[in-house]
């Protein structure tokens, strides 16, 4: 009899066992948020594109040659171009940081200044208008190239200046908080502010 009752509290004893093992092993643990953590997931990202800037322009080139400073008469070189263009501006990923203060369950997130990625000049949509040269100044390949970066430079001043880093580094700051927040336990539980 005893040993009826050594083996039924030995099956119930191992019963509870397994039970309990299942259902806590059946728990999903929630992963624990840290820095490391969502900086991780954010780096894999890379370059973080935000705001693309597309725009059409149209530019005159013209040159001259000149002896001593006097422009000499019938040296003029002259084009008129017309392309269009994109510029594509964000974050760099690889530099942002991440401090998550559990007592204030807050995530602190400083990002990069955004900045320019690309410049491309469609060149299907140049377009040449008005070229006009002279046997002693003609038109080379290096006038259109030198040319092409000129314009790069003036219109990425003028995109600069019109908002274009201002709205991706906001637009930036957008997407990461969205990024950061795909944790449920951090959208539920965290406040996400920016330096």
């Amino acid at each position: 009899m005893r040993k009826v009752r050594n083996v039924i509290l030995g099956i119930l004893f191992i019963g509870i066992i397994f039970v309990g093992g299942v259902y806590y092993g059946s728990q999903e643990d929630e992963p624990e948020i840290s820095s490391d953590l969502i900086e991780h997931q954010l780096v894999e990202a890379q370059d973080l594109v935000t705001m693309t800037y597309h725009y059409t322009n149209a530019s005159a080139f013209e040159n001259q040659r000149d002896f001593n400073g006097f422009p000499l008469p019938f040296t003029n070189k002259s084009f008129i171009l017309m392309y269009d263009g994109e510029i594509d501006a964000g974050i760099d990923m690889t530099q942002v940081s991440v401090v998550v203060n559990e007592m204030t369950q807050e995530i602190v997130v400083d990002l990069p200044e955004a900045e320019i990625f690309n410049h491309e000049i469609n060149s299907a949509s140049v377009e040449v208008y008005d070229e006009s040269d002279t046997i002693f100044n003609q038109i080379q390949v290096e006038d259109y190239t030198t040319f092409f970066e000129e314009q790069k430079e003036e219109v990425e001043s003028d995109a600069i200046e019109r908002g274009l880093i201002t709205e991706a580094q906001a637009k930036s700051e957008d997407a990461v908080g969205d990024i950061i927040a795909l944790f449920p336990q951090i959208s539920a539980e965290y406040t996400i502010s920016f330096q």
